[in-house]
């Protein structure tokens, strides 16, 4: 919000006590670039008819993902919602036994296997998904500031920016069709 001035963002979240705390956690007031709406998100993507850059997904419970958040049919709407050449980002925990089989039901909506990033010592993952095949996950391995981007701001991110264009550039070395495989 404050580093990308022209964007536009929609915050989608299920629980009320969360919302309450947003002053807490720095979260600005809606404006007419910014909202958070109250609603679940498997809903809202479902009924959804607008189009997105970015999709971040960062939906738990107190059991991990809730199963509404890691079906087919959700990450079909993820995909549908995606503007071409957007992209979903979630976040995932590797330890979970169900790991795997989300993989494989992104990589499905998708059309092409997500690309993993391991965040730290933990089990946590980035794991992005980019809708248009033709131009694959090959895009992240680039590093470059983006413009009107503040230099600051892009000295902080990166150090996350270079674990996800190395994860790109990995996947692409160790894949034997090519990146789209």
């Amino acid at each position: 919000h404050r580093h990308l001035p022209l964007s536009c963002i929609t915050v989608v979240e299920i629980s009320l006590d969360v919302i309450a705390l947003r002053e807490a956690f720095a979260i600005p007031p809606d404006s007419e670039r910014f909202s958070v709406l109250h609603g679940d998100a498997a809903d809202f993507l479902r009924h959804n008819t607008s189009t997105y850059d970015v999709l971040l997904l960062d939906g738990f419970d107190a059991n991990g993902v809730p199963p509404e958040l890691d079906t087919p049919q959700f990450y079909s709407d993820c995909q549908r919602a995606l503007s071409p050449g957007g992209v979903l980002v979630t976040n995932l925990h590797a330890c979970v036994s169900d790991y795997s089989q989300t993989l494989k039901r992104i990589a499905h909506a998708f059309g092409e296997a997500p690309l993993t990033v391991p965040c730290g010592q933990g089990s946590n993952h980035l794991v992005f998904a980019k809708n248009d095949p033709a131009r694959t996950l090959h895009t992240f391995r680039e590093v470059r500031c983006p413009d009107n981007f503040d230099p600051d701001a892009w000295k902080t991110l990166l150090p996350s920016v270079a674990r996800v264009a190395l994860a790109a550039r990995t996947r692409l070395m160790y894949t034997p069709a090519g990146p789209s495989a």
